[in-house]
């Protein structure tokens, strides 16, 4: 009874004292002015961070990204052979439901939460991108901030979990009444807080020390979410009519004005209905045409010229209708929604590739690649070869599997 009161002191301290949380999202009383003066910094931050353009924000990320992966280390060192550590391990990584990913909505979380933290779809990386050197190899640093990023996603799950199973194991609560209690942001706002708390040793130092990390973390996607804005207005001609500091203060100023919604009492509820959304379904969707774009729409001229319009047209017809089915048995079959959606799309697509192949006009030899590879797919395999080994001669047997495995994804498997 005593660890699960200290629970409810620090859920309620969060939700109640700091967030001033309503009853419900359609109830809003108050307005939480510490909220706001924390949301002003925040954008006082950003707006430092990025006004003068990428020599700046190259100097912030050398204190950004460093500091958090040094604090998380010491946090996860602090908790590891303490009681309960192996009871948090074991709730993150030692239990295993694979029939989960028959669920679409599992499929459609884990994407969502990888988009939002690489800031795929979010025109991050493009923004990022469009400072680089035009031939600049892409491989190396694609395949690295991947990877990199779900390294650090899932180390950072060890030093939350592991501090969570401690807290469990000193409060003398099960660890799925801490996980039924503060799941999502109370996860980091509460859990964690409450585990530090614990400690024998400076607690109010590692409190303050992880909250930082917090804050570097957060601040890097504010301002390179910000980046991508300011980089397409800047790219206009009416955009570079103003100073670039004019325009970041802009977008800033804009932001910080629809931010306020969130500062109100029902802010979270509304905070959570906009990120549902936004990650579940509307960045999937960008990353659908993201793809179709760059890949159908882009060549789509070029591909007429070497394979025929009605071939182009063939292989469309099928390709997009098969994905069309397939979108609609996911949401529309109440069982096995997701092997039957990937049985049909295949099914169709091998039907748009032998009739585009048996309608192509381009040579016998290479009807079946011109045909598959039509489109930007053929112009991004080309890209990234000449990018990387400058001449399409000097290209290795394996980076061509590769990188032609790479187009045939984004063509026809990622939409």
């Amino acid at each position: 009874a005593h660890g699960s009161d200290l629970l409810d002191g620090a859920v309620g301290h969060f939700f109640t004292d700091i967030l001033k949380i309503s009853s419900g999202p359609e109830v809003q009383e108050t307005f939480n002015s510490n909220i706001v003066l924390g949301t002003i910094f925040v954008w006082i931050c950003t707006f430092l961070s990025i006004f003068k353009g990428v020599k700046v924000v190259s100097q912030v990320v050398k204190v950004s990204v460093p500091v958090p992966l040094i604090t998380l280390a010491v946090l996860l060192f602090n908790s590891i052979g303490k009681d309960g550590a192996s009871d948090g391990i074991e709730a993150y990584v030692g239990n295993w439901d694979l029939s989960a990913l028959n669920e679409p909505v599992i499929w459609q979380s884990a994407v969502g939460q990888i988009f939002f933290s690489i800031g795929v779809c979010f025109g991050v990386m493009t923004a990022y991108s469009s400072y680089m050197e035009s031939k600049k190899g892409l491989l190396l640093d694609s395949v690295l901030i991947a990877s990199i990023n779900s390294g650090i996603s899932i180390f950072a799950g060890f030093v939350v979990f592991t501090a969570v199973g401690v807290l469990a194991n000193d409060l003398g609560v099960p660890l799925t009444e801490i996980e039924g209690r503060i799941a999502g942001p109370g996860l980091v706002f509460i859990g964690y807080p409450a585990a530090l708390a614990q400690l024998d040793t400076a607690p109010q130092a590692f409190s303050a020390l992880f909250f930082v990390t917090i804050f570097f973390l957060a601040i890097d996607s504010a301002f390179s979410l910000v980046e991508s804005v300011v980089a397409a207005i800047y790219d206009t001609d009416l955009g570079r009519q103003a100073s670039r500091p004019k325009v970041v203060f802009g977008v800033c100023l804009l932001g910080f004005i629809f931010g306020i919604w969130y500062c109100l009492d029902n802010g979270l509820y509304m905070l959570d209905i906009v990120d549902y959304y936004l990650n579940n379904f509307i960045m999937l969707g960008v990353g659908a045409l993201e793809c179709i774009a760059s890949t159908w729409v882009y060549g789509y001229q070029d591909s007429v010229e070497t394979i025929g319009a009605k071939s182009v047209n063939m292989l469309n017809a099928f390709t997009f209708v098969g994905l069309l089915l397939a979108v609609i048995f996911i949401n529309a079959l109440p069982s096995n929604a997701v092997a039957v959606a990937f049985a049909t799309w295949p099914a169709f697509q091998v039907i748009g590739w032998v009739a585009g192949v048996m309608t192509s006009t381009s040579i016998a030899e290479s009807k079946v690649y011109d045909v598959v590879f039509s489109g930007g797919a053929g112009k991004f395999i080309e890209i990234m070869s000449v990018n990387e080994y400058d001449t399409l001669d000097n290209v290795p047997k394996a980076y061509n599997i590769f990188v032609h495995t790479w187009a045939l994804l984004i063509k026809y498997v990622v939409p």
